[in-house]
């Protein structure tokens, strides 16, 4: 179960743990992690007393992601919090892309990023080891959206409750931006669903959709969606 820190304090404590600290900081220095935290440079996924993940932005919803985690959790530890984190950071919080970069000596941490779907995007000299690369990858939502199964299936039963007032194809990647959508908008991150799914439907040539806050409709070309005021159920939907 995970959960959003309040403070740097169990952040601060894992990372200068003696068998992590080589890991985060290459001069080899303690770390505080409280006035980064402080300032809003970075939020933190925690995971009981295990571990967490530490996000710094380097730009407006673009984070460089640090992984912190005790010696001897379980990779599957590991895994489900990375997997419930992503949903987090792309469904509930701002962020639109995701990059991280681990040393060629420590294989098990690139294994982890490229797990989360994160891509390759290059290799540099790294400062954690003389004459070793660092290796880096990055993920954007998009590429998150059209790789999530999760999405797919709420998007699919959207269109199934509204295939009589619809008339384009069958189209997998609209299901996923759907579903995308749909899920942002249930976590109360309406903005975000709107600016994600309309910046894909004028590309792909979809009707944008429009969120009416006041009476929790959603207008997407002839169609309105009436949705409960918990935004978790879709009412009615209705077409001009």
């Amino acid at each position: 179960m995970i959960n959003l820190a309040e403070s740097a304090a169990f952040a601060n404590e894992v990372a200068n743990r003696p068998e992590v600290l080589p890991y985060v900081n290459p001069t080899g220095e303690s770390i505080d992690l409280q006035p980064l935290f402080d300032d809003n440079g970075c939020f933190i996924i925690e995971n009981g007393r295990h571990g967490c993940f530490v996000l710094a932005a380097n730009s407006v919803d673009s984070y460089v992601v640090h992984t912190l985690f005790k010696k001897g959790t379980p990779s599957s530890t590991v895994l489900d919090t990375a997997d419930e984190g992503m949903w987090l950071c792309f469904v509930e919080l701002d962020a639109m892309s995701l990059s991280s970069s681990a040393c060629e000596t420590n294989p098990a941490a690139y294994r982890l990023m490229r797990k989360m779907g994160m891509n390759p995007m290059f290799d540099s000299p790294s400062k954690f080891a003389k004459g070793k690369k660092q290796r880096y990858c990055g993920i954007s939502i998009d590429d998150y959206i059209i790789n999530s199964d999760v999405f797919k299936a709420v998007g699919e039963e959207f269109h199934l409750l509204v295939e009589e007032t619809t008339d384009h194809e069958d189209d997998e990647i609209h299901d996923k931006y759907v579903g995308a959508a749909i899920c942002m908008i249930k976590s109360g991150n309406i903005d975000k669903a709107e600016d994600v799914y309309n910046k894909w439907a004028l590309m792909a040539g979809y009707s944008p959709i429009y969120f009416d806050k006041e009476n929790n409709t959603i207008e997407v070309g002839y169609m309105t969606i009436n949705l409960s005021d918990d935004l978790q159920t879709i009412r009615s939907v209705s077409c001009q």
